[in-house]
């Protein structure tokens, strides 16, 4: 495979990725809450909690039409980031 091949097979999967990041619709973002939510409950650790509520909250936004999937993206990051470093010190503090 030369380089051109190499490049023009990387544009399509490319393509592809942002194709399907860009279908994810807010009940996408529900339903990986829901999933989150019970694989912390199977687990029984505080592991995806966050992402759990992260997800739920990034969908209820999303529900208002006003962001598009990158910000949904974005929106979902940081609160994963936010809810993991503010809320598990205070989960262990309740244990």
């Amino acid at each position: 495979m030369d380089a051109g091949a190499s490049i023009a097979t990387l544009g399509a999967v490319m393509d592809a990725l942002v194709a399907l990041l860009a279908g994810i619709e807010p009940q996408h973002w529900l339903i990986l809450g829901l999933l989150l939510l019970i694989a912390e409950m199977a687990s029984g650790t505080t592991y995806l909690l966050w992402p759990a509520v992260a997800a739920f909250v990034t969908g209820l936004i999303a529900f208002s039409g006003l962001t598009n999937w990158i910000a949904d993206m974005a929106i979902f990051a940081v609160l994963v980031i936010a809810l993991t470093a503010y809320g598990r010190p205070l989960v262990q503090r309740l244990r």
